[in-house]
């Protein structure tokens, strides 16, 4: 409900906007009715009732022709502001999947996680729940990268004071597999992303 009355409200606004720059129809129609008054001035008393009918029925047409010319253009001009808007959100979009691409390439060429990297990555992708449908879950995902980059961090933190051989390879083992993780999820962005970015 909420959705067609911003569209009703959209098309009028347009209208509105569609009869503030394009006088040239009022014109038109404002000299058919003057017109229409110089023949009724000059018309005898026996054509006056010809000319009062024709003079009704001109001004209905115009009346008709005016507004369903707003209404047509009113639309086009939503139409087009709909797709301005989607361009705009989509080069936002493209930002974000550039960044979380840029992003794992530095883990798949290094085999570690870079803490400026992240933090840049996520300072780029901070606007991304205004972007993306909630549905797609695309903001948890973006949470995902944060949560196992800081894991893989900690992991890291941890191997610096291990209590014994066999805790050092199990934190090296569980900070692989977060890397691998990483590496696993650059053809899996694509996949995420291709609704909103296929042309």
């Amino acid at each position: 409900m909420e959705t067609t009355l911003n569209k009703i409200v959209g098309w009028f606004s347009s209208a509105w906007n569609y009869i503030k720059s394009k006088w040239l129809f009022l014109i038109i129609i404002i000299t058919l009715i003057l017109a229409n008054c110089w023949i009724w001035a000059k018309a005898t008393p026996e054509t006056k009732i010809i000319v009062k009918v024709d003079t009704n029925i001109l001004l209905s047409f115009c009346l008709v022709l005016f507004t369903g010319g707003m209404f047509y253009y009113a639309m086009k001009q939503h139409q087009l502001n709909r797709t301005m808007l989607k361009l705009s959100a989509y080069d936002k979009r493209l930002a974000i999947y550039e960044s979380m691409k840029k992003f794992l390439a530095s883990v798949f060429s290094t085999g570690e996680v870079d803490d400026k990297e992240l933090m840049q990555m996520m300072r780029e992708t901070r606007h991304a729940q205004f972007l993306f449908d909630n549905k797609d879950k695309i903001v948890d995902y973006i949470n995902e990268f944060w949560d196992k980059g800081n894991l893989w961090h900690l992991k890291s933190e941890y191997l610096k004071y291990p209590k014994n051989e066999e805790n050092r390879l199990n934190l090296i083992e569980e900070q692989s597999q977060i890397t691998k993780w990483f590496n696993d999820q650059y053809k899996i962005v694509d996949q995420k992303f291709e609704k909103y970015l296929k042309i």
